[in-house]
């Protein structure tokens, strides 16, 4: 089955950013402020969309958040040296900057739901996420700004994880394992190894988050695959 044609991209409204500052601070405790994402949002509204298309199930919808950063503080956020928390709205590009930028995938969520027994839908997702994707790229080719663009995401579940290996993503080679402390707090320790770290007594490991990326060539939309 194809992908769903008509797909639309609506920006998110500030109450629907606020509720996915509380959703991601359930997952991944890190020191992201609420108002460093809605500085982020109003800064590059275009790359956070909520997404909808309709397949021969139904209507799907979904959540897309990019960043478009300046190449030196993208290739600081692969290599384990900047965390996402720590990216500035001054860290972000315009959107028709012709400085060398990266696309970071801070949150992508699909909102349909499983479907029923013998049913199988559409991959909307990915094609919701290539097509954003391919509209910096093309974006990128016209201001003949760089030839290639990479494309990272923090993997915070096995379900994001297999997501983004279909889609050609690799490991960048820095993990971020999520620990349970006696005290009941989680706390987020860097690695450059995919070997968890050695646990205090006590403590307790939750999860491994992956730094992946994807190079991607900057071509007019015509010419994209």
């Amino acid at each position: 089955m194809s992908a769903p044609l008509n797909i639309v991209y609506t920006e998110l409204e500030p109450d629907a950013v606020e509720a996915l500052h509380k959703a991601d601070a359930a997952i991944f405790p890190n020191k992201l402020a609420l108002q460093t994402l809605l500085c982020w949002q109003i800064a590059q509204p275009d790359l956070f969309v909520q997404v909808e298309a309709t397949d021969h199930i139904g209507k799907r919808t979904g959540v897309l958040c990019l960043l478009g950063i300046h190449k030196t503080f993208h290739d600081a956020l692969m290599q384990g040296q900047l965390e996402e928390c720590d990216i500035m709205p001054d860290m972000l590009v315009p959107r028709a900057s012709k400085d060398p930028c990266g696309y970071h995938v801070w949150h992508i969520e699909n909102n349909s739901g499983k479907p029923k027994t013998g049913q199988k839908r559409t991959n909307f997702m990915k094609a919701a996420f290539t097509g954003l994707v391919k509209e910096q790229l093309s974006i990128a080719a016209s201001l003949q700004s760089q030839s290639q663009m990479t494309v990272s995401a923090l993997t915070a579940t096995d379900h994001g994880q297999a997501f983004f290996e279909k889609q050609g993503f690799e490991s960048c080679g820095t993990w971020d394992y999520i620990v349970k402390g006696v005290d009941g707090q989680s706390c987020v320790r860097h690695s450059k190894t995919p070997t968890a770290p050695a646990l205090a007594k006590g403590e307790e490991l939750i999860r491994a988050c992956n730094m992946m990326r994807r190079s991607y060539d900057c071509q007019p939309m015509d010419k994209q695959v």
